[in-house]
């Protein structure tokens, strides 16, 4: 006997099928999306690394080893700002725009950028009195010369991140390009002109980079859309800044013990040239380091969605993560192992042969520092800032006693083996942290609602 046909569950059932039949469709297109936003953003962080590894690279080749060193003390403090104003600014920004501000990211950007141009002037007032002090020449030089240009290098810093937060890394990628094509072209300017030396590289960073602001803000490239919510006030924003900031500024600030201290004790004690022998090795490493940041780029806002959201997507990304990394990492230090003496041939024409040694434990240095980074932008997504201070601050502490005591005695390959060290003291520490933490949260919190954008403690 016929079952009597029922319309309403026939009407139940039909839009549950055809839901059933388009998530295929729905789950193809969010793939394509994802792996393009992923190319985009390592075609920016591609063009934004290889400016400055081609410029690290042509000026060890062309400049004699001590003034190489000196701008790569000077190159180290840039890299250093760029480290505290990602703590100070561009981290909150791509948690807080994408939870707190997500309806008003428009507005709210308006006033990072008045806190930006702030920032950046204190940070040039600063760095024109550090250059004061110091008494060598070849160091003076170009950390007046980044003084100069500090307020554009951070403006571009800011532009790149506001194209993430808008979903455009296409337009990062874009400005990226337009940097690396004008500092490659100033570069070889100054060389044929002969005016190239440490202090007019740095100016050509910097004219890159105002070039880059100027062009960023006329087509205002990657801004978000305009969307309904009520308008943020500066107040507000800096207190929730300041809410994350308390934590990661601390961070950074430790930071100088795990990244910029070594080379700076390797120039105390073994001299500038050295310095620029360990500095021009660690170039190789350098387009993995920005391969890292893009990313973490790609990734931080979308954990920080997913954390809030759908904890088991999260904790999917973040395996997803851990393998890709490693993959990477297994590659390049099977490359650079195996052919590290055509490796230095080929950048530095064997300018630094005799420290060619050095290169396979260099090719170890980012697979510990992406395990870092990839957990690191774990934790922050899942609001615990304060054991990213925590395990920043053991590294700097350990890795500081491990330069005291490895650099005089064993050189070069000391301040190697101390980066390596500390990088890996930061991986085992911030994975277990990691663990713990998502074992803690699983044991007492419950999944939160939809839409619960302040789900979390920055404490």
């Amino acid at each position: 006997m016929n079952q009597p046909f029922n319309s309403a569950a026939a009407l139940t059932d039909a839009p549950r099928e055809a839901k059933s039949a388009a998530s295929p469709v729905r789950e193809s297109g969010r793939s394509a999306r994802l792996f393009l936003t992923a190319a985009a953003a390592l075609a920016d962080q591609g063009f934004y690394a290889g400016a400055h590894f081609l410029l690290n690279v042509l000026l060890a080749r062309w400049m004699t080893k001590a003034e190489y060193g000196g701008f790569s003390i000077a190159f180290t403090m840039y890299a250093f700002l760029i480290s505290l104003q990602s703590a100070v600014i561009i981290e909150p920004v791509y948690i807080l725009s994408a939870t707190v501000f997500a309806a008003v990211q428009r507005a709210y950007l308006r006033d990072v950028l008045y806190v930006e141009v702030a920032f950046s002037l204190l940070v040039a007032a600063g760095l024109a009195i550090a250059a004061a002090l110091v008494r060598e020449r070849l160091v003076a030089g170009p950390l007046y010369a980044l003084s100069v240009g500090s307020v554009f290098m951070l403006l571009f810093s800011l532009l790149r991140a506001e194209c993430y937060v808008g979903r455009a890394p296409a337009a990062a990628a874009r400005l990226s390009g337009v940097y690396f094509a004008a500092n490659l072209s100033l570069l070889l300017a100054l060389h044929a002109q002969g005016w190239l030396t440490a202090s007019t590289a740095m100016l050509a960073l910097s004219a890159s980079s105002a070039l880059i602001v100027i062009l960023g803000r006329v087509l205002r490239s990657g801004r978000p859309t305009a969307a309904c919510g009520e308008k943020p006030k500066l107040p507000e924003v800096i207190r929730e800044h300041y809410s994350l900031g308390k934590w990661f500024v601390p961070s950074s600030v430790l930071s100088l013990g795990i990244n910029f201290f070594p080379i700076w004790l390797t120039a105390y004690f073994l001299g500038l040239e050295s310095a620029g022998g360990f500095r021009a090795l660690v170039t190789l490493v350098l387009p993995i380091g920005h391969g890292l940041t893009a990313a973490s780029n790609v990734l931080l806002p979308r954990l920080s969605r997913q954390w809030t959201a759908d904890r088991q997507a999260f904790e999917r990304t973040v395996r997803q993560g851990a393998w890709a990394i490693s993959l990477v990492c297994a590659l390049f230090f099977f490359v650079c192992g195996l052919f590290r003496n055509e490796v230095e041939g080929t950048l530095y024409g064997g300018r630094y042969r005799n420290l060619s040694g050095v290169i396979p434990v260099i090719a170890l240095l980012p697979a510990a520092q992406a395990v870092g980074v990839l957990y690191s932008a774990a934790l922050r997504a899942m609001r615990c800032p304060r054991d990213q201070l925590v395990s920043t601050g053991a590294q700097s502490v350990l890795g500081a006693a491990a330069a005291l005591a490895l650099i005089p005695r064993f050189g070069v390959y000391g301040t190697t083996l101390t980066c390596l060290f500390t990088f890996s003291v930061g991986a085992v520490f911030t994975s277990a942290t990691y663990h713990w933490r998502l074992r803690s949260f699983t044991g007492t919190a419950t999944q939160p609602a939809q839409g619960d954008s302040r789900q979390g403690n920055y404490d």
